[in-house]
């Protein structure tokens, strides 16, 4: 089984592709998802209280991730707490899926670069877009430009990332132009290892 990353920027479009991929009947786990299922199974949510002074029935994404992304010792103290079982959850999907003898899984890692120390990955996918584009995008879903500067300068330049990918994508153009460009991605897979 070869595990495929996918990464990128804030707002790059790395859930599109990863959307195109599942219409495709592809397997894609995604980061983003996982912690959602942490927070929805209430694991951790006194100690999220604690960390971040508010009350358990307070403790929700949104907020949390609001205040974390204000200070660094409290994103530091929350990632302690929920990376640990993120990459458990991913192992255990990682078993499941091998089990099926499933040739691809890709795994949607908003933060790779930034936060993974794993070499178990075969290729690692960039979504690359223009920062107006990204933040045009998530400005349609409520984002203000002080919260998108914030993280964006918390990440490692979209440059770099480009740099470490064995595949980029750019993301300036439309949603039929990005299905091209997953399919032209999958053509590569296919030419490396089928």
């Amino acid at each position: 089984m070869y595990n495929i990353i996918i990464t990128g920027g804030l707002g790059s479009g790395k859930s599109s592709v990863a959307s195109i991929l599942q219409q495709k009947a592809y397997p894609v786990l995604s980061a983003d998802s996982i912690i959602n299922q942490i927070y929805e199974k209430g694991l951790f949510k006194k100690e999220m209280a604690k960390i971040f002074s508010l009350k358990e029935e307070e403790v929700n994404k949104q907020s949390v991730a609001k205040l974390a992304f204000q200070n660094k010792n409290q994103l530091k103290q929350l990632e302690q707490l929920l990376y640990p079982e993120l990459k458990k959850s991913v192992q255990d999907y990682k078993e499941f899926y091998k089990k099926k003898k499933t040739l691809y899984l890709f795994y949607e890692a908003p933060v790779f670069f930034e936060k993974s120390k794993s070499t178990e990955h075969d290729c690692i996918l960039v979504v690359s877009s223009s920062l107006e584009n990204c933040f045009f995008r998530l400005k349609e879903k409520n984002m203000t430009k002080q919260q998108f500067d914030l993280i964006v300068s918390l990440q490692v330049p979209i440059l770099q990332k480009e740099k470490l990918a064995d595949y980029t994508i750019f993301n300036n153009s439309s949603r039929q132009d990005l299905k091209v460009k997953t399919e032209a991605f999958l053509k590569f897979l296919k030419e490396k290892y089928e």
